[in-house]
């Protein structure tokens, strides 16, 4: 059992740990959706875990029924990340507009609607099935019942990621990750498929690794372990500049809309400083 401690806004205990293993292990094994098990509602007999002394250490389980867990996941839903205790939150609030609609709201800068369009398109370039009305992110693709697509859609796949960029500059930051993962999942068919070089394979892993770990940038308090990657030692420089310039262009774009310093301002709750035991390493 190996225990966290938690400052602001955790290392990042189960969305870290539920999303980390797939992204560049080279595996196409699933892995559990950020918040589709945490399914616990708080209790009004549970105490608040601030109040608890620092030095003892709770449970995954413990903490997703705490009210830290449920005012957490207002953070998370406020850059576009998945929730972690109230799986009721999970759910895509556009799913019933068609395409013509989401196109009019995010032409008008809506970062919804760009998230939308960005996963339908992504999702069409890569998968054998069409989009699923209850999905919110890319992490199930590849899975047994959304099986990756032979021949991948190169235009689909650009315009999917611009849009997806479009969306984390208006304030979806998390947009970014969806992007890393694109990246991924094409790695993985074009392994398979015998359709890259290995400069070409390096190259994807070097994007995912750039696109997801930006958010970490962005998002300060989220910390270097919230997007767990491997990345090769000879390919670290450069990824390491391109998370500094995916993370230069997204401000600079912001910039030229003024939300940079509105979107900087929405920072984390505070008061968090407790330990979190879990199974992982």
């Amino acid at each position: 059992m190996t225990q966290h401690r938690l400052g602001i806004a955790l290392s990042l205990l189960a969305v870290a740990a539920g999303m980390a293993f797939f992204i560049y292990s080279g595996s196409s094994r699933t892995v559990e959706r950020p918040g589709t098990v945490r399914t616990a509602v708080p209790s009004p007999s549970v105490k608040p875990i601030s109040q608890l002394v620092k030095s003892e250490c709770v449970s995954f389980e413990r903490f997703v029924q705490s009210p830290e867990a449920y005012k957490l996941d207002e953070w998370f839903l406020s850059w576009g990340a998945p929730p972690i205790a109230n799986t009721a939150l999970l759910s895509r609030p556009y799913e019933h507009y068609g395409v013509e609609v989401l196109e009019s709201l995010a032409g008008g800068g809506d970062s919804v609607a760009l998230h939308e369009l960005g996963l339908d398109l992504v999702w069409a370039a890569l998968s054998q099935v069409n989009a699923l009305p209850n999905y919110t992110t890319l992490w199930d693709l590849g899975d047994e019942e959304h099986p990756y697509t032979s021949t991948i859609d190169s235009e689909k796949l650009r315009q999917g990621r611009d849009d997806l960029f479009q969306s984390a500059v208006m304030g979806r930051t998390y947009s970014l990750v969806e992007i890393g993962l694109s990246y991924s999942h094409e790695r993985i068919i074009r392994e398979r498929n015998g359709t890259a070089t290995a400069d070409e394979l390096q190259e994807l892993r070097i994007s995912a690794y750039g696109y997801g770990k930006s958010l970490e940038m962005l998002i300060q308090e989220l910390g270097p372990a919230f997007y767990q990657s491997s990345i090769p030692v000879d390919a670290k420089e450069e990824a390491e500049n391109l998370v500094k310039l995916v993370t230069g262009e997204v401000l600079a774009e912001r910039r030229k809309i003024d939300l940079a310093e509105t979107l900087a301002a929405e920072r984390a709750p505070r008061g968090f400083d407790f330990c979190i035991e879990s199974d992982g390493p």
